[in-house]
């Protein structure tokens, strides 16, 4: 991981935090859509916990309607995703996780039939012009900000160390720093356990546009990152 201009070397300080005082998937395993189907998957869950503050299990087991097989009222249907499989490889150079997110974006909780109409690719389209230049703008205002809480807490406090103004700046809640640039600043520091209190929003900033990420945030993104982001 190539370090980035501002923030925190782990070289610098690593160890402990300092001290401070007051899914599992049953569908069939078909290698051509089941990564779709996980995409899917993830994306609606992610719309759902912003729309409703909760944790999803949506997706957890086998949908009838949408994977295949006999529903609760004993009508049988064909798995959705090969239909869904067909529309995307038509496609040059589409990234599936960011054109499911795209498909959710504005708060809409569309079925998966929605997912080869020509508004969805326009979605898509649409979701990616838009936020490129915000991915790669972000990274470069939390950096800013981040040194700006640093410069806060040193003016706050008498005497801290580099390690505990780092600690102050990045766990304060008032710091406007997105979740996943406290995460990947707390894992490249070794302070897991204040990273895990980001991980979950972290892991939904990502895969709002996780392409964009793999491009713009590499330098500070944990290797093992993208696919715990994969997980469904």
């Amino acid at each position: 991981m190539t370090r980035m201009y501002g923030v925190p070397d782990p070289r610098d300080a690593s160890g402990p935090a300092p001290t401070i005082s007051p899914t599992t998937d049953t569908t069939d395993d078909n290698a051509e859509w089941s990564p779709i189907r996980e995409a899917y998957v993830v994306a609606r869950r992610d719309a759902l916990e912003r729309k409703t503050g909760r944790p999803s299990a949506y997706g957890t087991g086998r949908i009838p309607k949408w994977d295949g097989g006999t529903d609760s009222v004993g009508r049988r249907h064909k798995p959705i995703w090969p239909k869904v499989a067909k529309y995307l490889a038509s496609k040059d150079g589409v990234d599936i996780p960011t054109f499911m997110a795209a498909q959710f974006v504005d708060g809409r909780l569309r079925k998966p039939t929605e997912l080869y109409a020509a508004s969805a690719w326009k979605r898509y389209e649409e979701y990616i012009a838009a936020s490129a230049a915000l991915v790669a703008q972000k990274l470069k205002g939390d950096t800013i900000r981040f040194k700006q809480a640093v410069a806060d807490a040193a003016f706050h406090t008498s005497g801290e160390d580099k390690k505990t103004l780092w600690y102050l700046a990045l766990s304060n809640p008032l710091a406007q720093l997105s979740p996943l640039f406290r995460y990947c600043v707390a894992i490249s520091l070794n302070w897991f356990e204040l990273a895990q209190e980001y991980r979950p929003i972290a892991l939904q900033q990502y895969r709002q546009h996780p392409s964009l990420y793999r491009e713009h945030w590499a330098a500070v993104i944990p290797d093992d990152f993208y696919q715990l982001a994969e997980q469904v």
